[in-house]
């Protein structure tokens, strides 16, 4: 995977996502392309979720994030309660069942090809949606049709 395709969230951003998708104990917060698995570790730190997963197709990058995720746990950065609610999957975030559970499913997707968002978007229409689901995207869905996505479907209003 090149590093054209790879993009990340400040933890200022991070933040201003979390306040906008109105993140909190009850989410199960899915990063799809979580990459150094920061955001799914900042969701449980700054926003207690039930459960922070990150789903990373590239093994290198899954690999930074599991180290982070240990890292993190033995400098104390993070709780023992907050790390056991925090999981990274190396695998394709568009395999069969692969956001199940999840309340608000994230994609850092203007860095992905049009057809890769397209894939994103053909996935969420094909899974088992829950009411209280919330999709968010970087990029915007206009041109892409999507009829559902749990609650609600958006894209981010403000630039993080």
């Amino acid at each position: 995977m090149s590093d054209a395709t790879y993009g990340e969230l400040t933890v200022e951003g991070a933040a201003r996502l979390f306040e906008q998708l109105d993140l909190g104990q009850h989410d199960v917060f899915y990063d799809l392309g979580s990459g150094d698995g920061k955001v799914v570790l900042l969701a449980a730190v700054l926003c207690g979720v039930e459960r922070s997963v990150g789903v990373e197709l590239d093994p290198d990058r899954h690999s930074v994030a599991v180290a982070m995720l240990s890292s993190a746990v033995a400098s104390s950065a993070i709780t023992s309660d907050e790390a056991d609610r925090v999981s990274f999957v190396n695998g394709d975030a568009f395999a069969p069942r692969a956001f199940e559970g999840a309340t608000v499913i994230y994609m850092l997707s203007n860095v992905f090809p049009p057809k890769l968002f397209g894939r994103f978007l053909t996935s969420l229409q094909s899974s088992h949606r829950t009411a209280r689901e919330r999709c968010v995207s970087s990029r915007r869905a206009a041109r892409f049709p999507l009829t559902s996505c749990g609650s609600s479907t958006k894209s981010l209003s403000t630039p993080l």
